[in-house]
């Protein structure tokens, strides 16, 4: 965006013309700034839905941890989906961390949620997501292991693992 911002005047206009939310964020794209604030990314992906722009068509890509709600971390349970396992997550450990002591390797890269190196396929179970990387529609298919948690005290997810 700030490079956008910097040169509006050298962009040459797409194929068909300015996307139809353009108008709603030129301010924003004329703004210097060498990373955008949070409430500028929130006005853009707004401004992308008013306009009909389907859920997979939005992504935000953060490069800091946005401020996190105040969750509560409870155990659960991890399954593996392609050898039944069950690991039991405590309140204060990662399922990454839990999987790196089983010596189950999975990518990680942030630990933050922000980057989606360690996710995985979710096979079942209500999961909270924490991340900052998944579409509401990914999030049906998908966990981000190193912040992500069973909905639920006690909960189970299956992983596709």
């Amino acid at each position: 965006l700030a490079f956008v911002g910097r040169h509006l005047d050298q962009v040459n206009v797409p194929p068909g013309g300015w996307p139809p939310f353009y108008d709603e964020v030129r301010d924003l794209l004329q703004r210097e700034f060498a990373v955008p604030d949070r409430s500028d990314l929130d006005a853009v992906i707004a401004a992308a839905e008013r306009q009909g722009y389907p859920d997979d068509a939005r992504h935000l890509e953060y490069f800091a941890v946005p401020d996190m709600p105040d969750y509560v971390n409870h155990p659960f349970t991890l399954r593996l989906a392609r050898t039944g396992r069950d690991l039991l997550i405590p309140a204060d450990r990662s399922a990454t961390d839990v999987l790196a002591d089983a010596g189950i390797h999975v990518d990680v890269k942030c630990a933050d949620g922000i980057c989606g190196v360690c996710k995985c396929g979710l096979v079942a179970g209500a999961v909270e997501h924490r991340d900052f990387v998944l579409s509401r529609a990914q999030r049906d298919g998908a966990i981000i292991l190193c912040q992500s948690r069973a909905a639920e005290p006690d909960g189970v997810i299956t992983v596709d693992l």
